[in-house]
């Protein structure tokens, strides 16, 4: 039986993965400014927009390193409405592999699709935890933002 290219991309992005390991996640840097004045009691809503950003995979001796950046406003709208809290974080990924050359193109997929699942839940645990230290109620954010955003 003949084996597909696909099959055959599929099995070396497979073992691309078993031989990956994360080394670190940690912030690297954040800026947070907060408007408990801009709340307003009587919105069932509060509206947020933001974006999300994943830099290209650095290549490096033993592996790469993403960074990824998100950028939340929280109580704004396009009638430029109070803003309630405007935040940015920057996280970075950094990635254990061994003969990290040999995998140049499975580190870009990767890149492209992964990183942005393995790094929100700390994106949405900071937001989270500064907004329910500010004097606003503790934001819970969105799941998923779109492209573009703020």
């Amino acid at each position: 039986m003949k084996t597909s290219i696909r099959q055959t991309e599929r099995k070396k992005y497979l073992e691309f993965l078993k031989a990956l390991e994360v080394e670190s996640i940690y912030l690297s840097e954040c800026s947070a400014k907060f408007n408990p004045k801009g709340m307003n009691t009587s919105a069932k809503q509060i509206p947020v927009n933001g974006a999300t950003r994943f830099g290209d995979p650095e290549i490096t001796k033993h592996g790469f390193v993403v960074l990824a950046t998100t950028k939340v406003r929280i109580g704004t709208n396009r009638d430029n409405q109070a803003l309630i809290a405007d935040l940015k974080a920057t996280f970075t990924l950094e990635f254990n592999l061994h003969a990290p050359e040999e995998h140049l193109v499975a580190i870009k997929a990767f890149a492209k699709t992964n990183i942005k699942v393995i790094v929100w839940p700390y994106f949405r645990e900071f937001v989270s935890n500064l907004t329910s230290r500010a004097a606003i109620p503790p934001f819970n954010m969105p799941i998923h933002f779109e492209k573009g955003g703020s």
